[in-house]
């Protein structure tokens, strides 16, 4: 099957799971941190309609990521939690909460599961620099070739055309991109371009709430949808082969920072 067949499908699966159970919604934000709880907020934002839902979401969201850890799931076994989690009809009824890194472990997982792949790349982007480590900003999914010979490849994400041209062979078919959490799928090359027009979007809803006297809220640290393109756009992207059996990442629990000695 074709990559871009197979991205588009497993899109479908994931956007439909989360369409039916998610009781976040779309939410643009750096990494989460270790504490979740939107306990220490102020009343206006407490009298806000969504704070109960989003609440509710922020507790799913540490305590699920904690489960996961202390189990030492990887990706796939995250996702498969999750998958079964809205598959079960007694828990289906409470939801879900997916920031990007659920999102990228419900396609992970649908992916590997529901079709003939035995590998796919979860995409970080970080903070640029050379760093030993990188702070999460962002996180997808490639379908198809990106690392070569290697497990795992860094690019800047305004230079991901000349580096697939400069490793990829001419021929081999191109990869493509799942930002469930964002319901992008694409050519990889493309990625950057999508992600502005789908801000865009975001930036005219945002601007509809307001207009109407809603204040959106956000999970983790508030970002603008511009500042969240900004910081994407400059940042590096770190692309990982996954399989099912795939070593669990280490990443830091209070910053969301990936150390890049584990790979390098």
């Amino acid at each position: 099957m074709k990559n871009s067949f197979i991205a588009n499908s497993v899109n479908t699966t994931v956007q439909k799971l989360l369409g039916k159970h998610n009781i976040l919604g779309t939410s643009l934000n750096i990494y989460s941190q270790k504490s979740f709880f939107m306990d220490h907020v102020g009343e206006n934002i407490k009298q806000n309609a969504a704070y109960p839902r989003l609440k509710k979401a922020s507790s799913f969201l540490y305590t699920s990521r904690k489960f996961c850890e202390l189990r030492n799931h990887n990706d796939y076994e995250t996702g498969r939690i999750l998958f079964n989690h809205c598959m079960n009809p007694f828990l289906a009824k409470e939801g879900i909460a997916a920031n990007a890194h659920e999102c990228s472990a419900l396609t992970i997982f649908s992916a590997l599961s529901s079709t003939d792949l035995i590998q796919v790349n979860r995409a970080i982007v970080t903070t640029p620099g050379n760093n030993p480590s990188g702070k999460i900003l962002h996180e997808f999914v490639i379908i198809g070739e990106v690392t070569g010979n290697k497990t795992c490849v860094v690019m800047r994400m305004n230079d991901i055309a000349h580096f697939l041209a400069k490793n990829l062979l001419p021929r081999s078919e191109r990869p493509w991109v799942v930002d469930a959490a964002i319901n992008i799928v694409c050519p990889l090359t493309q990625y950057i371009e999508q992600l502005g027009l789908a801000i865009s979007s975001v930036n005219l809803a945002a601007d509809k709430e307001q207009t109407d006297g809603l204040h959106p809220l956000h999970i983790g640290p508030e970002i603008t949808p511009m500042g969240f393109y900004g910081l994407i756009s400059g940042g590096y992207l770190l692309a990982i082969e996954v399989t099912p059996k795939s070593t669990r990442l280490n990443i830091s629990e209070s910053k969301g920072e990936l150390n890049y000695n584990d790979f390098f």
